[in-house]
């Protein structure tokens, strides 16, 4: 076994384990909060939907800003993702969670301001001006809390060499908690094409980190 195949074994072992301790699945009850919004909102309840708004859009504002990467996109994609959902809240239906029918939304606006202006996928963002939750729940050893924001650190800075396509899987599987199902619906795609993309961001994510060490 050569040095770098030694490092690179360490690399996807460090971002399972990573992944495991990051994918955080949002439990039935917050589903259930938010379904009952957009119950309320297909009805044109003005209340509801600012509820809503105020529940949601600091999750969806992160979702955007791992695609765009920069903050003026942000808001107005935001702005448009809500109000698709206030236009068409009654089309939802529940065989989806609701995080899922509105990342859906989000990626497909997303895609369409990158397309709009090209040159927003070359500016960098350095990772000090991303706000990012690094707690690590059911982990409690200090060693293992500094292994594991180190490489999330690392994880983080890498996914600007990603394209949007992998960059956004990664985000979703990371970061969001989606299973491979809810992400196959949000980029409306057959799911063993999301694992081909989880598993060409993974080697490169990998690449990247070996050439910075």
């Amino acid at each position: 076994m050569t040095v770098l195949d030694f490092k690179t074994g360490v690399w996807e072992s460090l971002i399972e384990l990573t992944e495991s301790a990051y994918t955080m699945q949002r439990d039935n009850h917050e589903n259930d909060q938010l379904y009952g919004y957009i119950k309320k909102i297909a009805q044109h309840d003005r209340n509801a939907f600012e509820q809503f708004y105020y529940a949601f859009s600091p999750r969806l504002a992160k979702f955007l800003f791992k695609l765009l990467r920069q903050q003026d996109y942000v808001e107005e994609a935001v702005g448009d993702v809500m109000l698709v959902v206030w236009q068409n809240a009654a089309r939802y239906t529940p065989s989806s969670k609701v995080s899922t029918w509105v990342f859906g939304i989000a990626y497909k606006k997303a895609l369409k301001i990158l397309a709009r202006d090209r040159a927003s996928q070359n500016r960098y963002v350095s990772f000090e001006e991303e706000e990012m939750d690094l707690t690590i729940e059911d982990c409690e050893r200090p060693d293992f809390l500094a292994q594991h924001a180190e490489l999330r650190h690392s994880i983080v800075v890498a996914l600007d060499t990603l394209s949007v396509p992998h960059r956004a899987v990664i985000e979703m599987v990371f970061f969001e908690g989606c299973t491979y199902p809810e992400i196959a619906e949000i980029l409306d795609c057959p799911v063993n094409t999301v694992k081909t993309r989880v598993h060409h961001a993974k080697k490169l994510l990998i690449n990247h980190l070996n050439a910075h060490q």
